[in-house]
């Protein structure tokens, strides 16, 4: 299947790859079971191809999403470093302090905290 494919081709750092078999997927199935998750690996190829505007874009989308998802924390904390990639302290700052508040207990949180330094 088109996010399994996808999701190989990202674990052998074939980003241009991955990329486009989940836009495919997205383009295809954009109700898909899939879909959160392809969103996240899409950001995630950006992200690695620092290309750290659409991968705001991609993270934001699985953010935006209605119910609650297991990668939405994950998503907002590499959105968070992609701002800082960008040079926006003010936007990493503000999304990880809301990663924290929205998702305290998850292990981004945790990371948020050593990383603005509270306790």
């Amino acid at each position: 299947p088109l996010y399994q494919e996808g999701y190989n081709l990202f674990a052998k750092k074939d980003y241009a790859g991955a990329l486009k078999a989940f836009q495919e997927y997205d383009k295809l199935f954009p109700k898909g079971k899939w879909i959160g998750q392809a969103y996240f690996w899409i950001g995630e190829c950006y992200f690695n191809k620092k290309n750290y505007e659409e991968a705001i874009l991609s993270y934001q989308k699985l953010i935006e999403f209605p119910n609650f998802h297991p990668l939405k924390p994950a998503a907002l904390f590499k959105q968070a470093l992609a701002f800082k990639a960008l040079g926006d302290t003010e936007a990493y700052q503000i999304l990880l302090k809301k990663l924290i508040q929205n998702y305290p207990y998850s292990k981004e949180a945790i990371e948020a905290k050593k990383l603005l330094k509270l306790k």
